[in-house]
């Protein structure tokens, strides 16, 4: 499936090249684990438009994982920091906003604003499996192993496919969890 998603997503670059298209395609390269081509898919897309903080965020998580660019990885959450945060402030009852700022938060040793946003991102989406996923991850990144898998067995409850869990490579540890 991983492979179809490229090919597509390359295929549509090739019509028309857009920030979406490119970032989709470094989506699908991170979930095959061909950092350096995400790397360079993620580049084009801001290339096209620097203002969508996901697309920063995804960046930073793949650089995250390649050896050498923990700095870059950093930096470039913040933008991605900045950018959701502006959004945030313009929306403040989007909890994907909140989410992503949580994990970006976690991502970046800032807990309390990571618990901040996370809490929002809930109390905004309580019968959202795909934010529960994400606090169940928030939480595993700031060490909250006992509050991520309540919250990883509530967005199943809601659900939200286990096995996106399984590709979520920040969820590997979790996942071992017999709970």
């Amino acid at each position: 499936v991983t492979a179809e998603a490229i090919t597509m997503y390359q295929r549509a670059i090739e019509i028309r090249p857009s920030a979406m298209a490119y970032s989709n395609l470094g989506t699908a390269y991170s979930r095959a684990e061909r950092y350096t081509d995400a790397i360079g898919a993620y580049r084009k897309a801001l290339e096209t438009d620097d203002s969508d903080w996901l697309a920063w965020g995804n960046l930073a998580y793949v650089l995250s994982y390649e050896h050498g660019m923990a700095e870059e990885a950093l930096e470039t959450f913040e933008v991605a920091i900045q950018l959701a945060e502006e959004s945030r402030e313009a929306n403040p009852r989007d909890p994907w906003a909140h989410s992503d700022l949580a994990l970006y938060y976690a991502k970046t040793n800032k807990p309390k604003l990571a618990l901040q946003r996370v809490r929002a991102a809930l109390s905004l989406s309580p019968e959202g499996g795909e934010i529960h996923a994400a606090a169940a991850e928030t939480y595993e990144a700031l060490g909250e192993r006992d509050k991520a898998v309540e919250l990883a067995q509530k967005a199943v409850e809601l659900g939200f496919p286990q096995q996106q869990f399984q590709r979520n490579r920040e969820l590997s540890d979790l996942l071992t969890d017999p709970r």
